[in-house]
């Protein structure tokens, strides 16, 4: 039944107790820890060309709590690698130049968020990458196809390698841990449409192997996820090209790979968000974030199959309006209705901030664990309950990622399209000033217990709420 202000204090009187009582008996609800390992592998835009210092602050530096084994491509031999790798935390220079990075910055930080927002303790994610510029796939990557390494090219077994050593040195750094291997970031290519119509045509065979092979070696259950060869890539996908026969050929292949293929997700990056630098082949710094992050939503989607919608990334690259497209990844803002698409406001708040100028719907809210965001404006903003975080279902707003800080809805009404859970992070606090309407909300689940405080100038009279877990603030101003 709905639990009002005036059975607040009886529910964090009883809370408290179980807490106490949890402690004094010297009970634990740790688990023990599962590391999600993900794959990053092909050529160099999966090794990066992008500028790292055009990245935001906060992805500038080492991110301690995502560990990277890698291991750097030589320039002067292609497809080896310098040394066996290194384990360390992730970082932008973790490719063949230390002033360059791939997808893994943002793939890193977003899949580490949403595990954090699982469990916050007891799932994590790691990286092993190792990719090399200018290689193929019919013969440097060329994989038998049932896991003998015998006959792989030279440049899959020096990955093959390079992962078997990512294995060991997370297993010797985590020994209490279980890895598990969940999928792949697969970027490559471009070196089979420079070899020419044969490698083209076999394309789709060869990748075709090249999946089963990586499932027989390292794991039957992994997502292959790889991105096709993109429209911005105009060396390629210029009419007058003359490899552009082989360019549509090669994306033709990697359409009927995820077509045919279970358990692949193909990435469009044909989008304004995927830019280029000036040599109109290698993803520039905003062209690489926006991979990164794109395959970290095909990868949350096949961890949550029962949620459909899709997560776009707030920018603000074009202004504070939340409608304009231009102000998300992909140059595609969130669908106005309550099922299609959910808003992600990820890393550290963008100088704009978004702004809901007209009113409008969306699927659902989504905070990363930087805290600090406002989606605020003067129009109404209608949730629906898109989202699925862990096993709690029909949720409208996720901060669960956020254990310290705040982050605010201001807008001038947020009204519950649908009966929904919000969830916050144990430690930290959702400030919502608006008027909340509309249907049935709960707050907290299990495993998340922050702060919900409203605290508009409306007592929220009519809301029924019920608390599952954490604090609920009625802070009338």
């Amino acid at each position: 039944m709905p639990v009002f202000a005036s059975e607040f204090k009886k529910r964090l009187v009883r809370d408290a107790a179980f807490l106490f009582c949890t402690a004094a008996l010297g009970l634990s609800t740790i688990q023990a820890e599962t590391i999600h390992v993900y794959l990053i592998g092909g050529q160099s835009n999966a090794d990066g060309r992008a500028v790292s210092s055009g990245l935001p602050s906060s992805l500038q530096s080492a991110q301690a709590d995502v560990p990277a084994y890698w291991a750097r491509d030589s320039s002067a031999n292609v497809g080896v690698p310098t040394n066996g790798g290194m384990l360390q935390s992730l970082a932008p220079g973790e490719s063949r130049s230390s002033i360059n990075f791939g997808p893994e910055v943002t793939f890193g930080r977003s899949m580490a968020d949403y595990y954090e927002g699982l469990s916050q303790t007891s799932e994590s994610v790691a990286l092993i990458k190792f990719a090399a510029g200018g290689t193929n796939l019919y013969s440097q990557w060329a994989a038998g196809g049932n896991g003998d390494p015998t006959s792989d090219g030279t440049v899959y077994q020096n990955f093959e390698t390079i992962v078997r050593n990512g294995l060991a040195a997370l297993k010797a750094a985590h020994p209490d841990a279980t890895l598990v291997i969940d999928g792949i970031v697969w970027v490559q290519g471009e070196s089979d449409i420079d070899a020419g119509s044969s490698a083209t045509a076999a394309y789709q065979a060869n990748l075709t192997r090249l999946i089963a092979d990586m499932r027989a070696t390292f794991s039957p259950t992994m997502e292959f996820m790889f991105s096709r060869i993109s429209a911005n890539q105009t060396v390629y996908s210029t009419p007058t090209d003359p490899d552009y026969s082989n360019y549509l050929t090669l994306r033709s292949g990697q359409q009927s790979v995820a077509a045919a293929v279970a358990g692949t997700s193909l990435i469009d990056t044909d989008g304004t968000a995927f830019t280029v630098n000036a040599d109109n082949l290698h993803f520039s710094t905003g062209g690489q974030q926006a991979l990164g992050t794109a395959f970290a939503s095909a990868a949350e989607a096949v961890l949550a199959p029962g949620f459909t919608a899709t997560g776009l990334n707030w920018t603000g690259a074009a202004s504070t309006a939340f409608a304009t497209e231009g102000n998300w990844s992909g140059g595609t803002a969130p669908a106005n209705d309550l099922t299609s698409s959910y808003a992600i406001f990820q890393g550290s708040p963008t100088a704009n901030q978004p702004v809901v100028t007209a009113d409008r719907s969306v699927g659902g809210l989504q905070f990363g664990s930087g805290g600090g965001w406002t989606v605020g404006g003067a129009s109404a903003l209608t949730l629906g309950s898109a989202l699925t975080v862990g096993t709690t279902a029909h949720v409208g707003i996720d901060v669960s990622a956020l254990t310290s800080g705040t982050d605010t809805i201001s807008t001038s009404t947020l009204r519950l399209g649908s009966n929904q859970t919000w969830l916050v992070g144990t430690g930290g606090t959702l400030i919502v000033t608006s008027a909340v309407t509309g249907n049935a909300l709960t707050f907290g689940d299990d495993t998340r217990g922050g702060t919900l405080s409203l605290s508009g100038s409306t007592d929220n009279a009519g809301l029924a709420l019920v608390v599952n877990n954490g604090l609920v603030k009625l802070d009338k101003a």
